[in-house]
Parts: C-alpha cells; structure tokens; sequence
C-alpha cells in the first residue's frame, strides 16, 4: 500500500492536469465517440431484471449503466484514456483475434494487457409474485466503477465522500505497480523453469 500511495502522489504531482474531469466531454477519444452513439441508440434495449443497464455493442469500449449514468461514464472514461496514453501506456478495443477471450477492452502497461469495463454496480434483490412466490431482480445504484475482468480481479467504485473521478491517481499507480510485479513475476518463474530443465539434463546425462 506505500508503494501504491508513493506513486499516486508522484501521479497527482507530475500529472494534474490530466487527473482534472471535466463537466462535459472535450476533443473526446474515438473510443469515446463510437461508444456514446451506441449508448445513445434509441434501439438499445434495457431489462428491469439487469437493473436497467444499458450495454455497449461488441467491438465498442466496454460500458455498463443505467441512462442517468451515460454521460458521467463517458467523461470519466475518456479522462481515463486520456491519463493513460499520457503516462505512455495503450488503450484499445480488440476485435476479430484468433480466440475470442484476446477480444475486448483492454488497457495495456509495460506490455502486461488487463481486460477492464466500467460498469454501474447492481444489487440483487427478491420480489415477491402474485402467486406467493418469489423471484431475483437486479436494482441500479447509481455507483459508477472500474472493474479488471481478470481472474484476480479488482474494482474501484464511488465510495460515500469520494468518486471514482477521485481516484484517478492510485487507480494509475496500482496498473504500473501490478503491472511491473507480474512481468517481474513472470522473469523469475521463467529463469527457474530453466535452472529446472539444466539440472533434470545433468541428471540424466549421468545416468
């Protein structure tokens, strides 16, 4: 945790200007533009029983929310982008890859890619039938997040005094930080998997 606070306060010194969200969308992304006129499509269809949430199409940046959330989730999300690539880092949306699981919106640091969405968190809730019988539902929150869809996963959310707009800064930090222990990870897994097949030949060879 000091090592992600050391570096959300090296971001938040050296990066203001890109950590600022503004009231309404400015010179927005691409990926910004094509989600918000999916979003904005009067045949896009909600459900009660998803808590109302409006789903982007394949192919667009991975957005989920009720029609109140809309434009507050696109202005976040191309400030997101915006911080990103600033830092030096890729976002994109991948389409037609050899397996479908490389498809999807993805951020990517150091060479080390994460799955991500933003997403209006949900709560599920039982309602009663007229037969006396109960069934699930889900309800909007209003509570925008940002989710890696990885299978160690994270999350961060409007809390009750700060918003996700808030923690631009440390969510950053925790990318590069996650990001360098994992490809560091990966090195020293990779160098005893060698050290493994020398010794099993030197075994052998005796033998």
């Amino acid at each position: 945790m000091s090592e992600i606070k050391e570096l959300t306060n090296e971001i938040e010194k050296n990066l203001l200007k890109f950590l600022r969200v503004p009231k309404r969308l400015v010179k927005a992304d691409n990926l910004i533009i094509a989600a918000k006129k999916d979003l904005l499509n009067p045949k896009k269809k909600s459900s009660e029983f998803d808590g109302n949430l409006i789903y982007t199409s394949e192919g667009i940046f991975n957005i989920y929310v009720t029609k109140e959330l809309i434009t507050r989730s696109l202005i976040f999300t191309d400030t997101l982008i915006k911080l990103f690539r600033q830092r030096g880092h890729k976002v994109e949306v991948r389409t037609n890859e050899k397996y479908s699981n490389y498809n999807g919106t993805k951020i990517i640091v150091e060479g080390r890619t994460f799955n991500i969405c933003i997403r209006e968190t949900r709560k599920r809730v039982k309602i009663k039938s007229t037969a006396s019988w109960y069934y699930s539902a889900y309800e909007s929150t209003g509570v925008l997040s940002l989710r890696i869809e990885e299978l160690d996963k994270h999350q961060w959310s409007d809390g009750k005094v700060i918003k996700l707009e808030d923690k631009l800064a440390s969510i950053l930090a925790y990318f590069e930080i996650r990001a360098k222990k994992e490809i560091q990870e990966k090195i020293e897994i990779e160098a005893w998997h060698k050290e493994y097949e020398l010794q099993r030949k030197k075994v052998n060879s005796r033998t």
